[in-house]
């Protein structure tokens, strides 16, 4: 019985392939109709894995058709292109598995973080592999290794089988070049519209309303800060006379350090509605909100982004104005330098220092912090000591011996902003293996998945507000005048609305500022591209023409109109230090790129010795991420402590008369961040043979 039924169903599926295949041959006849159907099933389809759901994508082309549409229109020009090529079936189908993989692309990201696939995360290709593993179990990297390597193979054997056609290259080149000019059209149109010329101050919400194809390919081609239509000398120079200080400063008192701590997904947990927990897991911020200056923070994004909440905190600009998704540490900074809260208080005699607990590579800080004015970046692979959570992020208690090394690195004041790691998502929806409690207890959450992710995440946020007690406890006993801001990067991935929250949005995350002298203690809302000029209009620097700026307009403006001249100035002082001829300072070039010294303190070798277990290499400041260099050779060492290392005999080349230095290599393992100085080794054979 079993024998027929299947040999009915392979005719069937025989059946469907003919008529398929017969189907398919009269749509060749036909092809801008063929990429029509086949440009509507890819926008539906890829509408359906951005949103998690075929209703949702069925809803998104009823309430929104004419995106639909236009992202239709957009597929469409691009399939068009394989109309040049002999192989069509070939380029076809590549052009169609590159919007189905971008879909992918997207489906997978928008499962650990908000903020959807745009064009920018390309560029962060390098730096997303080595924390690929605290967001994807290995099966799921199996896969998706498999399904690269499934398209590789399919377009391979495509490209045997596909036959060639003639290319009529005439009607070929109008055909691609009409709906071009189509794309740009409506582009243009839909830009002008208010609804869309907004629309990119919340980029969830645009690609929610306007769907994954539009606001990709506008992340493609947005890029930077537009040419101000007033754009020119005498525009930037009727600012600069509106700005400019009144009075002559009077002499200031040598200036504190300043400290600026980022803190990874940190905001008020208690603004929660309808969610309660076994104790406050902030009770040292809600303690410093009580003596010292505080107020919310509005951040650029949501569950993601601490990069462009560093930007717009040292520069002073306004992610409002650059392209859609836009990362600037990896476009325009990679090439120009410009003015910093860092540049300013390099001005006024402070070193300048950086410090992140996590690898030196990710962002490019590694080389962009160079653009920013910081001298030297503390990263990860410069720590000792560090722990690490379950999800393999480096414990936020690493960061006090690194900040106080910066204040220790000379007998000026420092400036040293500090970024911050542990809280980081994705967090586990399922408990711990080993079945312990979570140390706080939350309740009214919506679903036992979401009471094990928040619960883990306050037991980390906890662990990041003691970090801040004993950081203030360490500085509280220096006599140097100091002051730090204390601040989120952005609320942290666990689906928080702003119906939500009892108090803000979902775009506000709390700071506050702590000194050990005496400052104004009032409560302030801010953005944050006002914070670090609000910190320097406090300690009396006003320095820099974007620091001025901010300072003239105070926080916040007092009127819209107000508000309009306000950002109207911004914008054109932003494009000419970034993008346009530098009118603020005459058009010369007052910040340049200078390199990054990694580490505050110097990796130095001072000797060997040879030992049973192998070659001790003695120095000072290594960790567990120094290796050994002899010759060309780099070996695998054991660390043992900060002043030497252990390299085993059988990595010791056979050679004589080796130069021998240390490196600290990323923590992917890939690159070499530095380089020690080189001593001459010659060992004894007679030791270990």
């Amino acid at each position: 019985m079993k024998r027929p039924i299947l040999q009915g169903a392979r005719d069937w599926v025989s059946r469907m392939a003919g008529k398929g295949a017969a189907l398919w041959r009269r749509f060749d006849a036909y092809p801008l109709l063929q990429f029509l159907f086949l440009a509507l099933l890819i926008n539906l389809t890829v509408e359906v894995l951005s949103r998690h759901s075929l209703l949702g994508a069925l809803g998104y082309l009823f309430t929104s058709p004419l995106y639909f549409l236009f992202s239709t229109l957009i597929i469409l020009a691009t399939l068009s292109f394989s109309l040049l090529f002999r192989k069509r079936t070939f380029f076809l189908c590549f052009v169609c598995l590159v919007w189905l993989g971008l879909g992918i692309a997207n489906c997978i990201i928008l499962t650990f973080r908000t903020i959807p696939l745009g064009a920018s995360d390309f560029a962060l290709l390098s730096s997303v592999f080595s924390v690929f593993s605290a967001y994807l179990n290995p099966v799921q990297m199996v896969l998706i290794v498999m399904m690269f390597l499934a398209a590789f193979a399919f377009l391979i054997l495509l490209w045997r089988v596909s036959h060639r056609r003639a290319v009529r290259y005439p009607s070929a080149l109008l055909t691609v070049c009409l709906l071009c000019a189509a794309v740009y059209g409506t582009t243009s149109a839909l830009q002008s519209t208010p609804a869309s010329s907004s629309a990119y101050l919340n980029i969830s919400a645009a690609y929610e309303n306007f769907g994954f194809v539009y606001c990709f390919s506008n992340s493609v081609v947005d890029r930077g800060i537009q040419e101000p239509e007033d754009y020119s000398r005498e525009a930037v120079d009727q600012v600069l006379s509106t700005i400019a200080p009144q009075e002559e400063e009077s002499e200031e008192e040598e200036l504190p350090n300043v400290i600026f701590v980022q803190l990874e997904s940190f905001f008020d947990v208690n603004r929660l509605k309808g969610v309660t927990f076994s104790e406050n897991p902030l009770p040292t911020l809600t303690a410093l909100r009580e003596e010292y200056a505080h107020g919310l923070l509005e951040v650029p994004f949501l569950g993601s982004g601490t990069a462009n909440t560093e930007f717009e905190v040292l520069t002073g600009m306004s992610l409002d104005y650059f392209g859609s998704c836009e990362y600037p540490y990896m476009t325009i900074l990679q090439d120009v330098a410009c003015e910093t809260i860092a540049t300013n208080l390099s001005q006024m005699g402070l070193d300048t220092h950086a410090i992140h607990n996590n690898t030196a590579t990710f962002y490019q800080r590694d080389t962009v912090y160079g653009a920013l004015g910081l001298r030297t970046f503390t990263t990860l692979e410069y720590m000792n000591n560090v722990e690490y959570t379950p999800l393999g992020w480096a414990k936020d208690s690493a960061l006090v011996t690194p900040i106080v090394d910066a204040l220790d690195s000379g007998p000026q004041r420092d400036f040293v902003f500090t970024v911050s790691v542990q809280p980081h998502g994705k967090y586990p929806t399922t408990p711990p293996a080993d079945g312990a409690d979570s140390p706080i207890i939350a309740e009214g959450c919506e679903t036992p998945e979401a009471k094990t992710a928040m619960e883990y995440y306050v037991a980390q946020l906890r662990e990041t507000d003691a970090f801040v007690a004993e950081l203030i406890e360490v500085l509280s006993q220096r006599e140097e005048d100091t002051v730090v801001v204390f601040y989120g990067d952005h609320l942290p991935e666990l689906n928080v609305r702003t119906e939500d929250l009892s108090v803000g949005s979902c775009y506000q995350t709390e700071y506050v500022i702590w000194s050990n002298f005496p400052l104004p203690a009032e409560e302030r809302d801010l953005s944050t591209y006002q914070l670090s000029a609000y910190v320097l209009d406090l300690i009396g620097v006003h320095t820099g023409v974007i620091n001025q700026l901010h300072q003239h307009y105070d926080y916040p403006p007092e009127s819209p109109e107000h508000d309009d001249a306000y950002q109207s100035a911004l914008r054109l002082l932003s494009y000419d230090m970034l993008y346009g001829e530098r009118y603020f300072c005459s058009g010369g070039t007052p910040y340049v790129i200078t390199p990054v010294q990694l580490g505050v303190k110097a990796i130095t070798v001072t000797g060997t010795e040879e030992s049973v277990d192998g070659l001790l290499v003695h120095g000072e400041n290594f960790t567990p991420f120094s290796r050994v260099v002899l010759g060309d050779h780099r070996s695998e060492c054991t660390f043992l402590s900060p002043q030497c290392i252990l390299m085993s005999w059988d990595q010791v080349p056979d050679e004589e008369n080796l130069l021998l230095s240390v490196c600290q290599l990323s923590k992917s393992g890939t690159e070499v961040l530095s380089t020690s100085n080189t001593i001459s080794f010659s060992y004894d054979p007679q030791f270990w043979t």
